[in-house]
């Protein structure tokens, strides 16, 4: 028998172990049953067979939390904060928030509740056509309360059985809505209009409104409506601040971008790369909403710049006085990195091939901006060619992936343009290419042509009469002598031809004008010939350009092609060598010519910088060679010396002294290769 001091000892362990499961139970553990993840799965599903199509359903983030200056100075009304995630969509997603207020359940069920929001958010971003809005927020508010009175009534008018929730979620609104006192003139007529909205039945649309069966009308109808307010208001003394939106208004979220795709190989490498540090995670309460780059958003006007005359303090701990960045910080903490980001309204996003260090974690992840390509689907959308790698002398099968994309079309008035600012250049390059002209050559004794051969008429006649046989080669003509020549032009646009060369000239610029001068004076030759041009970023996209094909005539769209130019990415020569030359091999000529014009060495993102891109290069332009095809290069880059001497051979190349003189000496290399 067990002593009593053991018995008191274990009854008073199970004691514990009860008390504190009861206490887990009734405080600790979250209620689910009110948040979107308990219903999650079961709305995608409805919203798919509403719509026929699946619908991704995501977690509306909550605003940011305004900063002291903006309390301190911003004029924005206490009523037009919002405090809480609203539901919104952007035409292809549907965002509804994670939880319910406690005072919002007592109206609906939570099932019922996401329920009704998720299918009002997915009819309105059905009816989403019209992708530039009006400017104007009183227009913009107005648009908007139409569109959501009509997606309300095709909601009631196919599904009955949800009037009465519309009914209550509007009834529930109303108590939320700020006094008209608060309000100014127009900001009491919109709320008026709102409120009536919200009082009405869903399958009626109460007067002004009118239904809008298309989101036309609703745009048609919000401009004269703001029309009508701006005149009765006088609305140019009286600023429109706004109208607070609820649950039941939700939020317009602009189109969301697409994705790009990546390797399966790629992604797999990044995920199970060893890290060097551990890598540390934190929850963010709420994601900032992703922000795109403009173009031009770090070349317009700069801010202020500190100049530090003196030299940098130095310290024990850190003698060259220069601190590390904190992005680049291993020992940064992610819980305060996750604190400052969730203070941001909207965040700018980067790409990057390194391994992260910190993973912060939503209730809603950002969209994914890759999409995974399975192993041996690289070559799906594009054409596969081997890489060198003289490291190991030996080629990557699938090394290189080239994209062919669609020509953009630029301004046919360009090309008008160039012609007449450069009539003496033109004539010369025109001139140079003139003598290559096939000459006309007469045949005799043909068996039909366009003139009678009198010779040959005078010998039949003679042979008639000395009893031979008669003679049905009576004719001559006249025909162009065939030049079995082919000539392939690849231009390169890489970033680097961004350069300017003059204070009116770019890189790019003097390649147009060149390109164009050529190809009107190579159209008189009659030989066929394409242009292509090329950039990249890695080797599974290496894009080129069809700007003429061979079978191609169309004069001004060639033009258009030409003129809409301009610099892309990186100089991965090597993929886009390797199919201007399996373009040249389709071809019945005898001889290939293929003409590279470049600004600088090959480079990329990747390992495809310095001697690799150059060995890769000279190696494709070897296969060429192998294959009876002619090349050359023609390069501004003074250092090319350097290395194609290399690559092409010792007379194979040229060195542009200036790069405006490139339409003539385009023109001669051309001469020569065809007179070769």
């Amino acid at each position: 028998m067990a002593e009593p001091e053991g018995l008191i000892i274990d009854a008073a362990r199970q004691a514990t172990a009860f008390v504190s499961r009861l206490w887990d139970h009734d405080n600790n553990v979250p209620d689910n049953s009110c948040t979107l993840s308990a219903y999650r799965q079961r709305l995608e599903l409805l919203l798919s067979a509403v719509h026929g199509h699946a619908v991704s359903l995501r977690v509306a983030q909550p605003p940011a939390p305004p900063s002291a200056l903006s309390r301190l100075f911003g004029r924005i009304p206490r009523h037009l904060i919002e405090t809480r995630p609203l539901p919104a969509n952007d035409g292809a997603t549907i965002f509804l928030p994670m939880q319910l207020d406690p005072g919002e359940q007592s109206a609906l069920s939570p099932h019922h509740f996401f329920r009704l929001l998720a299918l009002q958010q997915a009819g309105r971003a059905r009816r989403r056509e019209i992708q530039t809005l009006p400017i104007d927020t009183l227009t913009l508010d107005l648009f908007q309360l139409s569109e959501a009175a009509a997606a309300d009534h095709a909601l009631a008018l196919h599904f009955a059985g949800l009037r009465h929730d519309l009914m209550a979620l509007r009834r529930a609104m109303l108590p939320q809505r700020p006094q008209l006192a608060l309000l100014n003139t127009v900001e009491q007529a919109m709320e008026e209009l709102y409120c009536g909205v919200l009082k009405a039945c869903p399958d009626d649309i109460p007067p002004p409104l009118a239904l809008a069966r298309k989101p036309e009308d609703s745009l048609g109808w919000a401009v004269e409506m703001s029309m009508k307010i701006s005149t009765r208001t006088r609305m140019p003394a009286v600023r429109y601040r706004g109208c607070a939106k609820d649950l039941w208004w939700g939020k317009m979220l602009p189109p969301s971008p697409g994705n790009q795709p990546v390797r399966y190989e790629e992604a797999l490498r990044d995920m199970t790369q060893p890290s060097a540090n551990p890598r540390r995670s934190a929850n963010l309460s709420r994601r900032p909403q992703a922000r795109e780059k403009t173009p031009d958003e770090d070349d317009e006007t700069q801010g202020m710049w500190m100049i530090q005359k003196d030299d940098p303090q130095q310290h024990v701990e850190d003698p060259a006085g220069l601190q590390r960045p904190a992005d680049r910080d291993d020992d940064a903490d992610a819980g305060d990195l996750a604190d400052s980001l969730s203070e941001l309204s909207e965040a700018q996003l980067i790409s990057s091939s390194k391994t992260v260090r910190e993973l912060l974690l939503a209730d809603d992840p950002l969209d994914q901006r890759t999409t995974l390509v399975l192993p041996g689907k690289g070559a799906a959308h594009g054409i596969a060619y081997p890489e060198w790698d003289f490291r190991v002398s030996r080629y990557h099968k699938e090394g290189a992936i080239v994209r062919l994309q669609p020509p953009l079309l630029g301004d046919a008035a360009w090309a008008e343009s160039v012609v007449a600012r450069r009539p003496t250049l033109l004539r010369q390059v025109q001139l140079r290419l003139e003598g290559l002209r096939p000459r006309r050559i007469r045949y005799h004794r043909q068996p039909e042509g366009e003139e009678i051969d009198i010779n040959a008429c005078v010998n039949a006649f003679a042979e008639r009469q000395a009893g031979l046989p008669p003679q049905d080669r009576l004719y001559q003509s006249v025909k162009a002598a065939r030049r079995d020549i082919a000539v392939a032009l690849l231009i390169d646009i890489s970033g680097s031809t961004d350069g300017w060369v003059s204070q009116e000239l770019r890189i790019i610029d003097v390649e147009k004008e060149a390109l164009l001068l050529v190809y009107l004076a190579l159209t008189k030759l009659d030989d066929p010939f394409c242009i292509y041009a090329f950039s990249g970023e890695s080797a599974r996209n290496v894009s080129l350009w069809p700007l003429k094909n061979f079978e191609e005539n169309d004069r001004m769209l060639v033009q258009r092609r030409i003129a809409a130019l301009e610099p892309q990415l990186y100089t991965r020569a090597g993929a886009a060598i390797r199919h201007t030359t399996r373009l040249l091999t389709a071809t019945n000529a005898r001889y290939r010519l293929l003409i590279l014009l470049s600004d600088g060495k090959p480079n990329d993102v990747d390992h495809y910088e310095g001697r690799y891109g150059v060995e890769d290069m000279r190696q494709a332009v070897a296969e060429a060679r192998l294959q009876a095809i002619h090349p050359f290069c023609i390069t501004v880059d003074r250092h090319a010396p350097q290395y194609l001497a290399r690559v092409f051979g010792a007379r194979h190349y040229a060195v542009l002294q200036q790069a405006e003189t490139l339409p003539v000496v385009l023109a001669d290399v051309l001469r020569r290769l065809i007179r070769r």
